[in-house]
C-alpha cells in the first residue's frame, strides 16, 4: 500500500503547529503576577464560655468606610523603591467601590475604620500555627523575626520549627502542604488592609474592635517594585474583604502591567585623556 503524499504533508505541518504552540502556556505564565491572600475575621473567632467555645454569629459589617492611615511596616531591609502612598489609597478606593462600599460623605458616619500597612517583612505562617486570628495578624517586624536554623527531627516543617499540635503535624506530613509552608515562611511583599468597628473605644488604654483582615503579598522583596504592582495586588485581594477563606490562603494570577523601553537619540561620547 502507497502512502499519501499529501497525508505525510499534512502530518508534518500539523506536527509543527503544536511545536509553535505548546511554548504558549509557559510563556503567558511568565507574564503573570503570583499574588497570594489570606483572611482574617471577627466572626472566626472563637467565644469562650467556661470550658466551651463556639464561633461568634456575625454576618459581614458594613460597607460605609473611611480610611484611617496608610503607613509603612517598620523593617530593616528596604524597598527597592519608596512607595506613594497616594497611589495606594486612590487603589484602594478603586477596589473597595468595585466590591460595594462606600466612602463615607460629609456628615455621615461610617460603619468601619480601614487602615493599611505596606512594606516587606515576614508574615505570621498559617501553617505552622492555629493561633493566628484577626487580632494578632500583621507583619512579623525584621527585628523578632523568626531565625530558620537546621532542625533535622522536623523534616516536614521549615528549618527550626517544632510543631507540637499533632493535626498541624499531621498536615503538613502532607508534600504540597510542606512546600506551601517552607514558602509562606519566606520574606514577603505585601499590603495589608485591617477594618476596625466605628467608633472606637472611649478608653484610649483599649484597643480598637478589629472586624477582618486581608493580606495580600507577593514574593521576592528585593527585585520587585510595589509600585508597579499595587494594582495587581489590591485587585487581587479586594473580593475578598470581609470574607473567609477555607484554605490557609489562596493564590491569584494577575497580568503583569506592559513594560515600555524609551529610545533617544544616541550621543558620541568621547573618551578621557589619560
Amino acid at each position: 500500500m502507497q502512502s499519501c503524499p499529501f497525508c505525510r504533508l499534512t502530518l508534518v505541518v500539523l506536527g509543527g503547529l503544536i511545536l509553535v504552540r505548546a511554548p504558549l502556556p509557559a510563556q503567558q505564565y511568565d507574564n503573570q503576577l503570583n499574588v497570594g491572600v489570606r483572611t482574617q475575621l471577627d466572626r472566626q473567632k472563637r467565644v469562650w464560655e467556661g470550658v466551651h467555645s463556639h464561633k461568634a454569629a456575625v454576618t459581614e459589617h458594613g460597607k460605609v468606610y473611611g480610611i484611617l492611615m496608610i503607613q509603612p511596616t517598620n523593617s530593616i531591609r528596604k524597598l527597592v523603591k519608596p512607595v506613594s502612598a497616594v497611589a495606594i489609597r486612590e487603589e484602594l478606593m478603586r477596589q473597595l467601590a468595585a466590591q460595594g462600599y462606600h466612602h463615607v460623605e460629609p456628615g455621615q458616619k461610617p460603619e468601619i475604620l480601614v487602615s493599611v500597612i505596606y512594606g516587606r517583612s515576614n508574615l505570621p505562617n498559617p501553617y505552622l500555627t492555629n493561633t493566628i486570628d484577626v487580632d494578632t495578624m500583621g507583619p512579623e517586624y525584621e527585628t523578632s523575626a523568626r531565625d530558620y536554623e537546621s532542625d533535622k527531627s522536623m523534616p516536614s516543617a521549615p528549618q527550626g520549627i517544632v510543631i507540637n499540635d499533632p493535626n498541624l503535624a499531621a498536615r503538613l506530613s502532607i508534600p504540597s502542604v510542606s512546600h506551601k509552608a517552607t514558602k509562606a515562611s519566606f520574606e514577603k511583599l505585601f499590603i495589608l488592609v485591617r477594618a476596625f468597628k466605628y467608633p472606637p473605644p472611649p478608653d484610649l488604654t483599649k484597643k480598637p474592635e478589629v472586624l477582618w483582615v486581608t493580606t495580600m503579598y507577593v514574593d521576592d522583596p528585593d527585585h520587585r517594585d510595589l509600585n508597579v504592582i499595587v494594582k495587581q495586588m489590591l485587585e487581587a485581594g479586594a473580593p475578598y474583604f470581609d470574607r473567609e477563606i477555607t484554605d490557609e490562603e489562596v493564590e491569584i494570577l494577575k497580568p503583569l502591567p506592559a513594560g515600555h523601553v524609551k529610545v533617544g537619540t544616541p550621543e558620541v561620547v568621547q573618551p578621557k585623556k589619560s
